[in-house]
């Protein structure tokens, strides 16, 4: 990822990957953005214990996230805990928030890159979530390469 600074006073939330509900609730269930020159994953577990508060957003502050050079970055998930490579060095978060987990339901999830897919919002979810796609492509948000983990080779 490539990311520089925000213009202006004010820096908006740029979403890189996210998970959230397709319809009705637009609850997030994992996000991974960029505010303010930190980078934060976000990670809400299905509820599975009452009045449980859990580890939910993992921030970063590194002069890397936003010095304008391209950087290779992997997020590993062994929840509770979660470390950030980038490249090739490991580093912990400098802070981790707790929130109540998220409680279950049989709503679909929606994958959207470059922005989170608003589905409470109906018809306007579309119309919304193509403006925040095309306010992701200016030059100051960030610049994303998605690549598998493994190569992948064919089938033989």
């Amino acid at each position: 990822m490539k990311h520089g600074p925000s213009p202006g006073l004010r820096a908006e939330k740029e979403t890189i990957l996210c998970n959230s509900d397709k319809t009705e609730m637009n609850r997030h269930h994992y996000a991974l953005y960029v505010h303010n020159c930190r980078l934060v994953f976000l990670l809400r577990k299905d509820f599975d214990q009452a009045d449980t508060f859990r580890p939910a957003e993992f921030h970063w502050k590194l002069d890397q996230i936003c010095d304008k050079e391209w950087h290779y970055y992997v997020v590993n998930v062994e929840f509770p805990v979660v470390t950030l490579y980038m490249d090739g060095t490991t580093y912990e978060p400098y802070l981790v928030t707790n929130d109540w987990p998220i409680h279950p339901s049989h709503i679909a999830m929606q994958l959207t890159v470059g922005a989170c897919w608003q589905g409470n919002m109906a018809v306007e979810s579309e119309s919304q979530n193509h403006q925040s796609w095309k306010r992701s492509l200016k030059s100051s948000s960030p610049t994303v390469h998605l690549s598998p983990i493994f190569p992948t080779k064919p089938c033989s």
